[in-house]
């Protein structure tokens, strides 16, 4: 063992990786020793043992569950889906109109569930502003064109 260690220590890749010897070589194998072919657990090879470990069971510490449907803040993730809608399809006449006017009454109502204790402030105060833009949009359209898309 010490001349494997000397010679790794030496660098020499080569020296560290023990020569391959022969299955079959009957010159190599001990008068005692049993084959290749030996079964396991017969005169000399030792047997595999290959009971289950048992892991530790966690203790005192409460199971993750699901999140709470109720903790939910629907009105602001709806405000902020019609807010981003309401921008893009700012052309399309009534239907932006409603979009727009559903996004900002719905930010509202989400920010005041969220100031109560709801979740997702964050996306009831975005929906609020993509609905405000979108009415923007809207009536920048609506002049542009001389209200040709306001009323279709």
């Amino acid at each position: 063992m010490t001349q494997l260690n000397e010679q790794a220590a030496q660098g020499n890749a080569a020296a560290r990786i023990p020569p391959a010897t022969p299955a079959g070589d009957a010159a190599q194998t001990p008068a005692g020793a049993p084959g290749p072919s030996a079964a396991p657990g017969s005169a000399g090879q030792p047997v595999a043992d290959y009971r289950p470990v048992a892991f530790p069971q966690a203790t005192g510490a409460p199971a993750r569950t699901a999140p709470d449907p109720a903790a939910t803040n629907g009105m602001a993730v709806a405000a902020l889906v019609l807010g981003i809608a309401s921008i893009p399809f700012c052309w399309w006449g009534i239907g932006s109109l409603t979009m727009v006017v559903l996004a900002i009454v719905f930010g509202s109502l989400g920010i005041r569930r969220a100031n109560e204790g709801a979740p997702q402030k964050n996306f009831a105060v975005a929906g609020l502003c993509c609905g405000i833009v979108g009415l923007f949009a809207y009536l920048i359209v609506g002049i542009a064109t001389f209200g040709l898309f306001l009323l279709i």
